[in-house]
């Protein structure tokens, strides 16, 4: 564990050797309990870091907007400055640690997260040419404008992998803007192919709050499974 700027990042090792790729998640889900579920998905080495300490609706939704009921407050939109914190503090922080105390060199970045964190780790690859893949587990497709965003920006270059998934009861709610989650991930998912991003979509039993951490285990081991 490190803290840097009052927020925690918990650091997971699988296995050392020299070069190493690092996962970056952006939620507070357990991340003891991703990285041992990881182990048993995959043999590649990895370190996983989970920043902790963040205002979930704002930090991680690009744009303002409105928000979902009466009981919620709007999204603020502060996913901009939140990805300048992981660029320029959190990831030299990381580096630093990793090469001082566990003398390990990171070969290349991949974000991941969930639901929330799922939305802001695909809009993280258009605003910021530092990883290589992403993780979008449940991710909140759904959010207005999102869309046309993909639609009117450029992806990084440097982005080779994409993993989505869903539950298949997630679409299955009376609000309209969240019922359209299933088909604007698909319709993102087929941009995405279409620019040639090795991609996968995968669907699983129940709705947004089943295996959550399994969920997003399984896109990580995916994305180290595919790496050359």
């Amino acid at each position: 564990m490190i803290t840097v700027d009052d927020r925690r990042i918990e650091i997971f090792i699988s296995h050392k050797v020299d070069m190493m790729p690092l996962i970056i998640t952006v939620d507070d889900k357990d991340g003891k309990m991703i990285s041992e579920l990881n182990k048993k998905l995959t043999e590649r080495p990895f370190i996983l870091a989970c920043i902790k300490d963040i205002s979930w609706m704002d930090e991680l939704s690009p744009w303002p907007a409105k928000a979902l009921s009466n009981r919620e407050d709007s999204p603020k939109g502060d996913a901009d400055s939140f990805l300048t914190y992981i660029i320029t503090k959190a990831i030299p922080a990381i580096k630093t640690y990793l090469l001082e105390k566990h003398n390990v060199t990171i070969d290349r970045y991949f974000i991941a997260g969930y639901s929330m964190a799922g939305l802001f780790a695909l809009y993280s690859t258009y605003k910021s040419d530092i990883f290589t893949g992403f993780i979008s587990a449940s991710g909140s497709l759904w959010y207005e404008g999102l869309l046309d965003f993909i639609k009117t920006h450029a992806i990084s270059k440097k982005i080779k992998y994409a993993y989505f998934s869903l539950g298949n009861k997630e679409a299955h709610t009376k609000n309209k803007l969240l019922s359209t989650v299933e088909e604007r991930t698909e319709k993102i998912v087929a941009h995405l192919k279409d620019q040639d991003i090795e991609t996968i979509f995968e669907m699983n039993d129940g709705g947004h709050f089943k295996d959550t951490k399994l969920r997003l285990a399984k896109g990580i081991a995916w994305i180290l499974n595919m790496r050359t």
